[in-house]
């Protein structure tokens, strides 16, 4: 719904000549960008619709389902990848990360170092128990 109101009001904006006019057109260029679009998140789709009413985007006198698709790909394919890209990176190892730093130092546990830190806790709970 959000992004008919959208299209509607980004057609109502645009200075063009040849421009979607029906609600049936409407419907439809909101499907294909549904369809065609999906990586993209909202928040992208919202920066080139700003970028076509700032006339940052040369429409040339239309605005029709094509033009605001081909808009939007290009979009995602110059910027939007690297976008998803940075943010879906395999983030760094914790312990690679305090290696790193000079003022900590890493800490390494052995599975005897475990077992005996497990049996700490019982101890407690059975001189507890036992009182």
């Amino acid at each position: 719904m959000y992004f008919l109101a959208r299209v509607v009001k980004l057609s109502e904006r645009c200075d063009c000549t040849r421009r979607m006019t029906t609600t049936d057109e409407y419907i439809d260029c909101v499907e294909e960008i549904l369809s065609v679009c999906q990586t993209m998140t909202a928040e992208e789709i919202e920066l080139v619709f700003r970028k076509f009413e700032r006339g940052e985007i040369e429409t040339y006198g239309r605005l029709k389902t094509p033009d605001i698709l081909k808009a939007l790909l290009d979009y995602d394919a110059t910027t939007g990848c690297d976008i998803r890209e940075r943010i879906h990176r395999q983030p760094v190892d914790d312990r690679e990360r305090i290696c790193q730093r000079r003022d900590r130092e890493f800490l390494s546990l052995t599975e005897q170092d475990l077992i005996e830190l497990g049996q700490v806790g019982k101890q407690e709970n059975n001189t507890k128990e036992q009182t």
